[in-house]
């Protein structure tokens, strides 16, 4: 289905053209790479979630989603045994699990919609009992209006063009309306009903405390830079109160104090936010991580690995490793710490990461065990791995930006100093991005990593099952009576 808008410059219309898109789109009108990326984000996200339930944030928020759903829940809790919670509950615990590992999908490098649309659309299409084909629709389409309203938002960039640090830092609020869309189109909404949801959303969006990440070197907190789980319950209640009738706000993301103004952005480049709806789709072009590491240093590991494989080098003969790298990645709250506090810490840290991958660790949810965070040995490799800017990075994606908005693409090269000579690698794409086959991760592959991230929580048997049946979601009737008891 292609709808076009041409918004004004104040972007009138703007909200109910996506409205009307989300609320009318068809499975039939999806394009085929946009029905099998979301079987595959589906996949990601479940396993990333039931991975997530193994850390101790994780466990805290099951448990409280349980005390919510009161035993008579509808709507299922991940890697809690089988149970249940009201759909609020549901999308606030399986938000936020599905990111407390940040192994889940990104897109264009600039934050994870999947988790949300997934779980958005899975809480409240569990107690509908709805269709696979229904539960594809809602997630593309949700991923697709959460992306659109995210990357409408213009930031300015500081005067020195070798920095790439945005003037204005924006909330990454707008990851709620992949929730509040893919709940509602669940759930049936009309075009007007989604209008409200959409207005219901943004009218509860949190603001930006993103920026203050950064802050923290070592003992970051559970609550990480984006409240995944506010966002999951916020947009699926969203999505009920307008299928009662509940009215916001029809206009929210237009006009002069629209949310582009609210949440502190430059601008709104009105046509990224509506244009062309159906003619092109952001889903296909999702990255996803193979490990449970931030987004900057999986390209260091890649490369790092590679090194270590086709050279035949062992930890011990390693004496320094040197990763150049995107330069907001090599400042210290990303590459300086080498003496983790928490198992938040471990995923923000590439000497960390590097030594987890000298040392045989797949990068999975146990690599954030306790034992892992205090090997001696991992520590001791951490503290050879220096990490740097890449000359090329600014130049390239500033190139980048200027052409299409955003970056694909970081320059990287990571040295390993062993048996008195150098190693070298170079690359930009990391394994799991989509942009060429070399680097696009097969179904197999997110099938393997489904298994690896999942086998603390769920059986075997169950894990196969689920790979089957999220592969053939379009000839599903009923996930109640297929995908949902096999996540239990």
């Amino acid at each position: 289905m292609t709808m076009s808008a041409d918004p004004s410059r104040s972007g009138e219309g703007a909200t109910a053209a996506l409205a009307e898109f989300a609320a009318t789109t068809r499975f039939a009108d999806l394009p085929a790479d946009v029905v099998h990326g979301a079987k595959r984000l589906i996949l990601d996200c479940v396993g990333c979630a039931i991975g997530g339930a193994s850390l101790d944030a994780g466990r805290i928020v099951v448990e409280l989603a349980v005390e919510m759903g009161g035993g008579l829940g509808t709507a299922t809790i991940l890697g809690s045994g089988g149970r249940s919670a009201s759909p609020s509950a549901a999308a606030f615990a399986n938000c936020y699990l599905g990111n407390v590992l940040d192994a889940d999908d990104t897109l264009l490098n600039s934050g994870h919609p999947g988790v949300l649309a997934v779980f958005g659309a899975l809480a409240a299409g569990e107690p509908a009992r709805i269709s696979g084909k229904e539960l594809i629709t809602a997630v593309a389409v949700g991923y697709e209006i959460a992306a659109r309203v995210g990357f409408s938002l213009q930031t300015t960039h500081i005067g020195d063009t070798t920095s790439a640090a945005p003037a204005r830092t924006v909330t990454s609020g707008w990851l709620g309306f992949g929730v509040a869309v893919a709940a509602a189109r669940v759930l049936g909404l009309d075009p007007n009903q989604m209008l409200h949801a959409v207005g219901i959303a943004g009218t509860t969006s949190p603001v930006g405390t993103g920026g203050s990440w950064p802050r923290t070197v070592a003992g970051k907190n559970m609550m990480k830079y984006v409240p995944y789980g506010f966002l999951g319950a916020n947009g699926v209640l969203a999505a009920q109160l307008a299928s009662k009738g509940m009215t916001a706000t029809p206009a929210i993301l237009e006009g002069d104090d629209g949310y582009w103004n609210i949440v502190g952005a430059a601008g709104c480049d009105w046509d990224l936010l509506a244009g062309r709806l159906g003619d092109s789709w952001y889903l296909p072009q999702t990255s996803f991580k193979p490990y449970a590491s931030g987004r900057f240093s999986n390209l260091s590991v890649d490369l790092f690995r590679q090194l270590m494989r086709d050279h035949g080098l062992a930890p011990g003969e390693v004496t320094a490793v040197e990763v150049l790298t995107f330069p907001r990645a090599a400042e210290d709250w990303f590459s300086g710490n080498r003496d983790p506090q928490t198992q938040i810490d471990m995923q923000f840290s590439i000497p960390l990461a590097i030594a987890a991958a000298a040392h045989g660790s797949d990068l999975g949810p146990r690599w954030m065990s306790a034992r892992q965070m205090h090997d001696p040995d991992m520590r001791a490799f951490a503290s050879k791995v220096r990490v740097g800017p890449h000359p090329d990075s600014i130049p390239a994606i500033t190139a980048q930006i200027a052409a299409e908005g955003r970056f694909r693409r970081v320059p990287t090269r990571v040295s390993i100093q062993a048996r008195d000579a150098t190693f070298t690698a170079d690359g930009d794409s990391a394994w799991g991005d989509p942009w060429d086959e070399q680097s696009r991760m097969t179904d197999q592959q997110l099938a393997d990593k489904f298994r690896t991230f999942t086998d603390q929580n769920l059986r075997s048997d169950r894990a196969e099952s689920v790979i089957d049946v999220a592969f053939d979601l379009d000839n599903v009737e009923d996930i109640c009576s297929t995908l949902v008891p096999a996540l239990r």
